[in-house]
Parts: structure tokens; C-alpha cells; sequence
């Protein structure tokens, strides 16, 4: 398998703790927020991943092969009657943003014990609780921001979670080269730095007063009212065992001059083929 471009990129951290006394074992719990799963043993030898909310854990050191798997026909049979010409097959890939999505959640009190692969708009976040980097905790997330290509100067280019003494949870990139994982501050702000000197780098925290965000599935599938209504679609009748795994997206073909539609999938990590998740940690 060929490996990402980006030196920054060609790492996971095993970030390994060490024995801990009782008072640090509820110290890291304290800090992430989570709650222990087994009992507190002095002998083990802990890593820093076991303290992380259950989907972090759970996409810790994998890699996600990309792939594309069959939508149900009565939702490719819809989608078609209303317009939305599409194929039979979704695509399964995931990004930064869906992680970034998924801790808030988390912290907000929505969070799922699965972890939720999907891309997702790091624009729609809502972060509004900016941080100066001097004073960043656990929890906080960092953006970066600057040039995406056609005229976006300030699109959201990547997203991240602080864990605290410089670390960070994380997937560098979609795509088949790059792992979820824990990461080192310094590096993320390398990598974008070089791509770009006018890339900004802002930290966000997760306050009372941050607005709270829909969960994953609803803010991205169509068993949203809203997206449904975005789409001109109508899918009432289909069940939302279906709809909520299933994402339209819209794309705008210039050679056709027409819109093109494609399915995506929300996958949770207990669903994907064991062929398709890599465990490199």
C-alpha cells in the first residue's frame, strides 16, 4: 500500500502510559470526560487510547479502505421517480470533520459508543467559542483554515481534537492511505504551514453556550426532514432504518451541463468488513 505524501502523515501513536497510580487513573478519566470500563488495576500497563470516549477507541489505528456498497432498491427506486437519477451502489469513505462532528456530540452529551465513518463539511461545526493557543485543554478543537481552491480563501481545510501535552486525535485525510489516530500537535501545524504560510490555526472549545450540533446521522442523511426538503425529495414512505444511513449529494457536471447525483453511506465501525478496516495499532 502506498503511503501518504506528507511526512506528517506516516505515523500512529502508540502513546503508551505506563503503570498509573489510582489518582492519575482518575485523573485521565476526569479529563476526557468518559468513564471507566474496567475496574482500576496498578499492574497494567495503560495507553492513552483506553481513556478516550468509546468511538475514538474504536477507530483508534485503523485504516478505512474505501469502497462502495448496494442501496437498498426501494431508495434508489425513489430517488429515481422524484429525479434523482443515481446508481445502485453508495460510497464508504471518512474524514477529520466526521471525527471533530463525533466528539462534540460526545461532549454535548450525544455522543454513540460506535464510531461513525462518513465525510463530513467541516463548515458546519458552529464553533463559536474561540481559544487562544496558549490556553488550549482536552476537548478543544482545532480548525485550520485558508485557500481550497476556487476562490474559497477561508475554506475549513482540516479539523482536530486536542488530548493535551501536544497530542491530538485525528484522520490526516479520506482515503485508504491515512489512519485514525493520535497525532502530534507540532506536525498538523507543519504540514499546513508549508502548504501554505497564510493558513490560520484557530482552537475552538465546547462551552454551555456553544450551539448544539444534530448528531452525525441527522445533519448529513436523509432521514432529515430538512435535507429531504433541501433535495425537493419526499421519503415518507421508506423507513428510517434505511434513510438514516444514506447521505444525496449533489455535484454539478460541466461537460453535461447537469447536476449529478450520488449516494454516500454512513457505516458504523461494527458494520464494515473486516477486509475493508486495516488495524495497523
Amino acid at each position: 500500500m502506498k503511503g501518504p505524501s506528507e511526512v506528517e502523515d506516516q505515523y500512529v501513536l502508540d502513546a503508551t502510559l505506563g503503570t498509573l497510580s489510582q489518582a492519575q487513573f482518575n485523573d485521565l478519566y476526569t479529563r476526557y470526560a468518559t468513564k471507566p470500563a474496567k475496574a482500576y488495576d496498578a499492574r497494567h500497563i495503560y495507553k492513552l487510547v483506553e481513556f478516550l470516549p468509546a468511538f475514538a477507541q474504536k477507530l483508534n489505528g485503523k485504516i478505512l479502505i474505501p469502497h462502495s456498497l448496494p442501496v437498498p432498491a426501494p431508495l434508489v427506486q425513489a430517488l429515481h421517480t422524484q429525479g434523482k437519477k443515481t446508481a445502485n451502489v453508495a460510497y464508504v469513505d471518512g474524514n477529520c470533520h466526521s471525527v471533530s462532528w463525533q466528539w462534540i456530540n460526545f461532549l454535548q452529551g450525544q455522543g454513540t459508543d460506535e464510531g461513525l465513518l462518513s465525510l463530513a463539511d467541516g463548515e458546519t461545526l458552529g464553533l463559536d467559542t474561540p481559544v487562544d493557543m496558549k490556553d488550549i485543554l482536552p476537548g478543544d478543537i482545532l480548525v485550520v483554515s485558508g485557500n481550497g481552491g476556487f476562490n474559497q480563501m477561508d475554506a475549513v481545510l482540516h479539523s482536530a481534537v486536542y488530548l493535551g501535552h501536544g497530542l491530538m486525535f485525528e484522520k490526516p485525510n479520506p482515503g485508504k492511505e491515512y489512519a485514525y489516530r493520535i497525532s502530534y500537535l507540532q506536525d498538523i501545524l507543519a504540514k499546513y504551514k508549508r502548504v501554505s504560510d497564510q493558513n490560520q490555526f484557530q482552537f475552538y472549545r465546547i462551552s454551555k453556550n456553544t450551539k448544539t450540533l444534530p448528531s452525525l446521522t441527522m445533519q448529513l442523511s436523509l432521514a432529515s426532514a430538512e435535507n429531504q426538503k433541501a433535495q425537493n425529495l419526499n421519503l415518507s414512505s421508506l423507513p428510517s432504518t434505511i434513510l438514516d444511513s444514506y447521505i444525496l449529494q449533489e455535484t454539478w457536471d460541466n461537460q453535461s451541463s447537469a447536476s449529478v447525483f450520488t449516494l454516500g453511506r454512513i457505516l458504523k465501525t461494527s458494520d464494515v468488513n473486516p477486509k475493508n478496516f486495516k488495524t495497523i495499532l
